[in-house]
């Protein structure tokens, strides 16, 4: 790559840094829960053709879809930013500006990250620079506790022409490098019920389900072999203060590192709900809901070589130590197919999946340039 594009992109950064905060804010309230990002992807295909972007679609899951110079191109590298974030409510999310940080639900997580795939897509289009391979730009849905729908789509669909993944995610100084196993459940109890004056002391879902937690919380992982986790999410249950709950449920999941550890989970997991059957006479039901993949089958020295590039680009500009980790992100399939891949920050930021979720404003300028620098490795330039 030629100093002189380098200088040239990083003029455009700098010289577009209002448009881009303006394109934040603007994109950033808009409501995508999981699974019902319609409102964002329809927005970024309406953006992108604005800017003279071509062929922008939104395929049959959802993700906006931007396919740069694929057409005939035997080979096909993948720039992903997933657009759902936490909030369920479908109203516009609230946003706050103060003393250099954007407050909002999703500010770095992962906002800013499609506002700087969104740009940089503009730039190359704006520029009509000329790819070595294939381009493609997506948008994609269903990242948080969606099974990684979209990126699932978009590898399955590409499989045979995919050589390389990035995706922009994390709003940290890490480098997501592999992925991070992981089981996720729903759990359900049930009971008799009644009501809670006249038929007090009857069994209620809602007591059981606690008993499932008190059990499961006992459990000790195995932290000797790997950094191995549990948690339990999300608990419903119950119809009015004065009824004894005939149904609660609860989500929970345990992830690892390694996959050995995750198996031991797994037989203490169901052991623990069997128990609670069996000793407890608890009416207990447990339902997968979604398995995160195991990386398998990735050429190690491409995929070094993919993670030293772009951590020597994230370097360059941040001026900080990045970390390389595993994590549970839009890499985790290609990975888990064999292909080389890795994610991303593109912003400095705190608070992801909290209310008070913020960014570091600046930090979109070199955010900006290391994603342009890391597309603008696959353009004849």
């Amino acid at each position: 790559m030629s100093i002189k594009i380098i200088e040239s992109m990083e003029q455009y950064v700098e010289a577009h840094f209002e448009e881009t905060l303006n394109l934040f804010k603007e994109f950033a309230v808009i409501p995508a829960p999981t699974l019902h990002e319609e409102q964002r992807t329809q927005f970024c295909k309406e953006w992108l053709e604005n800017q003279g972007a071509e062929g922008v679609y939104i395929d049959e899951v959802g993700n906006t879809v931007y396919p740069y110079q694929c057409d005939g191109a035997e080979e096909i590298v993948a720039f992903m930013a997933h657009c759902d974030v936490i909030p369920k409510s479908m109203e516009p999310l609230p946003l706050k500006e103060t003393d250099g940080r954007i407050y909002i639900p999703g500010a770095g997580d992962n906002t800013a990250s499609v506002v700087n795939l969104l740009m940089v897509a503009k730039y190359v289009t704006e520029k009509k620079l000329k790819s070595k391979m294939g381009i493609l730009f997506v948008v994609t849905i269903g990242e948080e506790g969606g099974g990684f729908v979209g990126s699932k789509h978009i590898c399955n669909k590409f499989k045979s022409r995919l050589r390389e993944v990035i995706a922009f995610d994390v709003n940290t100084n890490r480098i997501i490098m592999d992925t991070l196993p992981a089981n996720n459940y729903r759990i359900t109890t049930t009971a008799q019920g009644g009501h809670a004056y006249t038929d007090f002391g009857g069994r209620s879902a809602i007591y059981d389900l606690a008993q499932v937690i008190n059990k499961l919380y006992k459990n000790q992982p195995p932290q000797d072999k790997a950094k191995t986790t549990y948690n339990v999410g999300v608990i419903e249950g119950g119809t009015a203060i004065n009824a004894i709950a005939t149904q609660a449920s609860m989500l929970y999941e345990h992830r690892s590192t390694k996959g050995e550890c995750l198996l031991e989970m797994e037989e203490v997991f169901h052991n623990t709900i069997k128990k609670c059957r069996d000793e407890l006479g608890i009416q207990v039901e447990v339902k997968l809901l979604d398995s995160k993949p195991v990386s398998r089958g990735v050429d190690p020295v491409k995929h070094q070589e993919l993670i030293k590039r772009n951590s020597d680009i994230w370097v360059k500009y941040f001026q900080q130590e990045l970390i390389p980790m595993p994590g549970s992100t839009d890499s985790s399939i290609p990975l888990s197919l064999g292909i080389p891949a890795i994610t991303l920050g593109t912003i400095i930021g705190e608070g992801a999946h909290s209310p008070d979720e913020w960014i570091e404003s600046k930090s979109f300028i070199p955010g900006q340039k290391v994603a342009m620098s890391s597309v603008l490795h696959y353009l004849d330039v």
